[in-house]
């Protein structure tokens, strides 16, 4: 994997973990949904915290709220 689908793939994971729709990550990181499902999937597995799980998120600070 080259250093610009790597970043390709963090940046997409970064994404998932803050509640950012898959098509909003497919869009800004042009890679297909079903790489991105699989990322979703390999966080769920990690147990970290998905879209599904967030209702709120302070950006200023980071946190979950």
């Amino acid at each position: 994997m080259n250093k610009t689908t790597k970043a390709k793939y963090d940046m997409a994971e970064k994404m998932l973990k803050v509640n950012i729709s898959l098509d909003e990550v497919a869009l800004m990181t042009e890679l297909p949904m079903e790489t991105l499902k699989k990322i979703e999937k390999e966080i769920q597995k990690d147990g970290l915290v998905t879209r599904q799980d967030v209702k709120d998120v302070d950006l200023d600070s980071g946190y979950l709220i």
